[in-house]
């Protein structure tokens, strides 16, 4: 339902959200045009509170080394 080339994706559908982790568990940055599905407007980072930028239902994220991104996708 999501793709990315270089990071790990999962996409969980709630009832009233719906959440997208990123995975990078690689020993370096990576930056990778996530494919979402059609339909969400707004993914806004649930840790710093900032939103992201969608485009044609494209976003384009930067994923710290060994980390993890939590999106809230509306």
């Amino acid at each position: 339902e999501v793709t990315a080339t270089t990071l790990r994706l999962r996409l969980m559908r709630g009832a009233r959200q719906t959440l997208l982790t990123v995975f990078n568990d690689t020993p370096r940055d990576q930056t990778a045009g996530i494919k979402l599905p059609q339909g969400f407007r707004r993914a806004t980072d649930i840790h710093s509170g900032k939103e992201q930028h969608l485009r044609e239902a494209v976003l384009e994220l930067t994923v710290p080394y060994q980390d993890v991104v939590v999106l809230q996708l509306e």
